[in-house]
């Protein structure tokens, strides 16, 4: 049995937005186990919320969760709006996603401290498959070329507005 090209398009969109959720779901938990942790943790006599380069690491992971969730959203209610699925809006999301998941996990990490890398420690269920998951359905680099290759092609003002003639190259030499 052949499946069109059409047909795997979607299931590698579809698939790829689903992961996208994933990763942003996953940074979200680890947010709140920055804040959780560094109100928490008392270090020289106060809370390590306290200290201002603790304060930057857990607002830059909040900043980046927040617009890894607003891509992944969009994507999603323009689907539910529309019936069908955006080649950029998914590109939009997963290439938010990788770059939130960088951010996000290195900051954690450094916020927790040794405690966040332990087994014992839940931190790293949500960090671990965060870094795996941006990978599938094609990696983060493959969704900026992607989107660059569609901006290279249409007008970036009608990929901002969501009016792009050419649909963006899906990883793995789809579309």
């Amino acid at each position: 049995m052949e499946v069109g090209p059409g047909v795997l398009d979607e299931l590698v969109l579809r698939g790829a937005l689903a992961r996208g959720a994933q990763v942003v779901g996953a940074l979200d938990a680890a947010v709140r186990l920055c804040v959780e942790h560094s109100r928490t943790r008392v270090q020289f006599g106060r809370p390590i919320a306290k200290f201002q380069a603790v304060q930057h690491l857990v607002a830059d992971a909040a900043a980046e969760a927040a617009l890894a969730r607003a891509a992944v959203d969009a994507a999603v209610l323009d689907a539910a709006e529309t019936g069908a699925l955006s080649a950029v809006k998914v590109a939009v999301a997963r290439s938010c996603a990788g770059h939130a998941a960088s951010v996000v996990v290195r900051n954690a990490h450094q916020v927790h401290g040794a405690i966040g890398t332990t087994r014992e420690h839940p931190l790293q269920l949500f960090t671990l498959p965060a870094l795996d998951w941006r990978g599938e359905f094609g990696t983060t680099r493959d969704w900026d070329r992607s989107l660059g290759e569609t901006t290279r092609t249409s007008s970036l003002w009608d990929v901002v507005l969501g009016d792009a003639v050419d649909t963006p190259a899906l990883p793995g030499g789809h579309r």
